[in-house]
C-alpha cells in the first residue's frame, strides 16, 4: 500500500512540473517569436 501512495505522489509532483516547463517553453518561444515580428516590421520601411 505504500509503495502505489509514494509513487502516485512522486509521479503527482512531476506532472506539475512537466507541465510548466512546457508551457513555459511555449511562452518563451512564442514571445521570441513575436519579439522578432516585431522588429522586423520595425526594420522594414517597406512595410510601414
Amino acid at each position: 500500500m505504500s509503495a502505489p501512495t509514494s509513487r502516485t505522489r512522486r509521479s503527482g509532483q512531476g506532472r506539475p512540473w512537466a507541465l510548466v516547463t512546457v508551457v513555459a517553453g511555449f511562452v518563451v518561444a512564442a514571445g521570441c517569436v513575436i519579439a522578432v515580428g516585431i522588429v522586423s516590421l520595425g526594420l522594414n520601411p517597406l512595410l510601414q
